[in-house]
């Protein structure tokens, strides 16, 4: 009975620190593979914070954050982004004004832009609601409109995401939030990733098993 007990205790003993090496191994792995992965399919990738990531159009060459399935409460296009900020949990930097033709505008009416890129018409004009600018055709027989630049800021720890059209909120936000506002130009470190696998903005513990 005595030699069951000891067999069944060494056994346990045993079971659990399996258990717990491969536990890590697979932490290990979850980390890798989002750090060092360079392509999806034909596009190149950049990690950001995770589960984020910026990819680039193979024909355009443009890069832009890919959300992929991931659930965020709010989402904001983000084309053609030639420098991103990140910090922490935070991913943040400006849109470029973007050229748009638009399907629901009619001549005379009057539209509004919401911060994060839906727009409305109304033949009676109201006042813009706090996130949304009055935006006005630049050829109204063909319906186009120049959406002005904006900037943004993505917490990847509550999946939230604020948008601004003006700078100087954008810049009071991140002081705000104790965000460095620190840029990275997304060629010269993407060229980096490849040579090295390491980014600056990595976390010091995914650094240290990179290098091993």
């Amino acid at each position: 009975m005595k030699s069951l007990k000891r067999t069944f205790t060494l056994w346990l003993i045993l079971a659990t620190f399996s258990s717990c090496i491969f536990d890590k191994k697979t932490e290990d792995k979850e980390i890798e593979s989002f750090y060092t992965t360079k392509n999806f399919g034909q596009f190149p990738v950049l990690p950001l914070s995770k589960p984020l990531k910026l990819h680039q159009d193979d024909q355009s060459k443009e890069w832009k954050i890919e959300y992929l399935k991931h659930s965020f409460k709010q989402r904001i296009p983000t084309q053609n982004l030639k420098s991103i900020g990140i910090d922490k949990t935070y991913i943040y930097g400006k849109i470029d004004k973007k050229t748009h033709k638009s399907n629901i505008y009619s001549k005379g009416e009057f539209t509004f832009l919401h911060k994060f890129n839906s727009m409305s018409s109304t033949p009676n004009y109201r006042e813009p609601t706090k996130d949304e600018i009055q935006i006005y055709p630049t050829d109204s027989i063909n319906k186009t409109f120049v959406f002005p630049e904006r900037w943004f800021v993505i917490n990847v720890a509550d999946s939230t995401t604020e948008a601004f059209f003006s700078k100087k909120k954008y810049e009071d936000y991140l002081k705000e939030k104790g965000i460095s506002g620190k840029m990275y130009d997304i060629n010269k470190y993407h060229k980096q990733y490849k040579e090295t696998g390491i980014l600056p903005w990595f976390p010091d513990s995914v650094k240290v098993k990179l290098k091993k």
